[in-house]
């Protein structure tokens, strides 16, 4: 996936004080789903029924891990 450049203006205003810290309404999930729309095109799915998930059923887990070895930050991640 290529990595673009974040246009400020498209990610709109953010209230930085609150992006500090865990917010119960959301407010911070929101903002880096954003930031990930708009710098790898990467938009959130809601896992299917059924599947293993943490946070709240917002993260699918993958029983096989068969992503888990993969990841790397230095590579650009997965």
């Amino acid at each position: 996936m290529k990595l673009q450049p974040l246009d400020l203006n498209a990610l709109g205003p953010v209230d930085w004080a609150r992006l500090a810290f865990p917010q119960d309404d959301g407010y911070d999930t929101a903002i880096f789903e954003k930031i990930v729309g708009l710098r790898w095109g990467w938009k959130h799915e809601k896992p299917a029924p059924g599947r293993l998930t943490w946070l709240d059923g917002q993260v699918a887990i993958d029983e096989d891990n068969s992503w888990g070895n993969n990841f790397s930050l230095a590579d650009g991640g997965p």
